[in-house]
């Protein structure tokens, strides 16, 4: 998703959507892991872009 073509603000609210979204395992599952994992190492910040 390119910015140009979408916008900032309209990525902006995708990446909240699939942080925020309720999943069932799956195959995204490992990714969001690694995501809290690198979160609770202090080594991202709360969503500040």
């Amino acid at each position: 998703l390119g910015e140009r073509v979408i916008g900032s603000e309209l990525a902006k609210s995708i990446v909240d959507a699939y942080l925020d979204a309720e999943v069932q395992g799956g195959r995204h599952a490992r990714r969001r892991e690694q995501i809290r994992e690198l979160e609770r190492a202090g080594r991202t910040t709360e969503r500040s872009y």
